[in-house]
């Protein structure tokens, strides 16, 4: 898992002997020692408690975030953001591949466990994108690619993402402030508490895998299919940014939907193109590499649409960055 800051590692450290000792019974200090905790085997039994004493969707997220982080992990060309189209770059990435120790793909034992879990979290919450999405990159894992693609645009149907990270973050203050904490620095230190980096990193693992599939199916004659990747995965990062409670699942929305709009509209900045005074962010959106194929699939107001919105992101972005820098170090 990943570190903690030292002010806190006298908490994470003590967090789980805390809760069972007064909190056993208690869903939501399970949830939070269980996030605390450094160790990902005492983890997930605490975070299984939590779901047992019926947590609810905070129980689930944050024990699937346990296993996914002690799930498998495999290689393929998607990862690696490519462009199909490029063999020197497919070339490049499939050597790197090679070199690793990563597996091109999961084995449906490894990757059983996994998918019970998210399968579970599904049924507490069928109106959360947020399992299914997970579910993608495990099927893809499987080389179960139209299965994955299925998946995906289930998920990208549902307008919440939900991966109950301020729940978890507020469960967390609670527990750091009964531990002793005060509680300016209990909210300071709670900031990392919910879905980690790590997990949600995978959901933007499945954006690079919906553009690659679709130039893919794009280079294949599979013009629809081509389409349904592109739009799941832009529709997918609109949503999650739109439901996201925290910046930094603000920020894996919007990058989602700038992949998922990349074939469609790439944004360059002003020193790559020449052209100066780009509005954002120094740059602008120019017609990406299957714009017209795509117009002439889905329409010139489909294209348009995906336009506004990256134009939209890109703005949030800016005003997020401002916002952050104002406030100083």
């Amino acid at each position: 898992r990943e570190k903690v800051a030292e002010p806190l590692r006298y908490y994470a450290e003590r967090a789980a002997a805390f809760v069972r000792e007064r909190y056993a019974d208690d869903p939501e200090m399970l949830i939070a020692a269980g996030l605390l905790t450094r160790d990902l085997s005492e983890a997930r039994e605490l975070l299984k408690s939590a779901v047992a004493k019926d947590g609810g969707g905070a129980a689930w997220a944050a024990y699937a975030q346990a296993v996914i982080e002690s799930g498998p992990a495999y290689h393929r060309l998607a990862h690696w953001a490519v462009d199909p189209t490029d063999p020197d770059a497919v070339a490049e990435a499939k050597a790197e591949i090679a070199a690793s120790d990563v597996p091109g793909q999961i084995t449906p034992a490894d990757a059983q466990p996994v998918l019970d879990v998210l399968g579970r979290w599904k049924e507490v919450e069928p109106e959360n994108a947020a399992p299914l999405a997970f579910e993608t990159y495990y099927l893809y894992g499987l080389h179960r690619d139209q299965e994955a693609l299925a998946r995906w645009e289930e998920a990208a149907s549902l307008r919440d993402v939900d991966t109950h990270t301020q729940e978890s973050m507020q469960y967390t203050v609670r527990l750091l402030e009964r531990m002793g904490m005060s509680p300016w620095e209990s909210v300071s230190n709670s900031l990392n508490a919910g879905m980690s980096l790590g997990s949600l990193s995978k959901l933007r693992t499945c954006a690079r895998i919906g553009v690659y599939e679709g130039r893919l199916a794009e280079m294949e004659g599979r013009d629809q299919e081509a389409v349904r990747w592109w739009l799941a995965t832009f529709r997918f990062g609109e949503h999650m940014q739109e439901s996201a409670d925290t910046l930094m699942e603000a920020l894996i929305g919007i990058a989602i939907e700038g992949i998922g709009g990349w074939p469609v509209w790439m944004w360059r900045p002003d020193r790559m193109t020449g052209t100066p005074d780009g509005p954002l962010q120094g740059g602008r959106l120019w017609h990406g590499k299957s714009h017209e194929f795509f117009v002439r699939e889905a329409g010139q107001e489909m294209a348009d649409e995906i336009r506004d919105s990256m134009v939209k992101a890109k703005v949030r972005s800016m005003l997020t960055r401002e916002y952050v820098e104002q406030l100083g170090p």
